[in-house]
């Protein structure tokens, strides 16, 4: 519940400037004696009941999906071993070469990997069970 309702919170602290432009928008118009249609307004309040709703539905499902970039998105990868890990060595992750070092002593060529870990640009492996 805390959490659905913070979220909630800073969905609507995004729409706050939305909000904002509509209301001072609204009061140019009023200021001005332009008359705005019902059809006009009833049309602005439903657009923005859907923009409401998609942002329920695509954005905040995001605020708590995993990191992909990074060394967190690293984390749990596979990849493979192309010059032996004793304990450092090289491996390949989706079509890059990265230093290595095994958790452990021993990964030879050719077995699959597992990142738990990275410290600067080397990954700290263990071997895929």
């Amino acid at each position: 519940m805390k959490r659905i309702l913070k979220d909630w919170l800073l969905l609507l602290a995004s729409l706050l400037d939305d909000a904002a432009v509509i209301l001072l928008l609204l009061l140019a118009l009023w200021y001005f004696k332009i008359q705005i249609s019902p059809f006009i307004i009833i049309f602005l309040i439903l657009l923005f009941g859907l923009i409401v709703f998609l942002m329920h539905k695509y954005v905040i499902p995001t605020m708590h999906s995993k990191i992909i970039t990074g060394s967190e998105g690293m984390i749990g990868l596979n990849g493979t071993v192309i010059k032996t890990l004793d304990p450092r060595g090289t491996i390949n992750i989706k079509g890059e070469h990265w230093k290595a070092r095994a958790i452990g002593s021993y990964i030879p060529e050719g077995d699959e990997v597992t990142i738990v870990a990275m410290d600067g640009l080397t990954l700290h492996v263990k071997q895929k069970k």
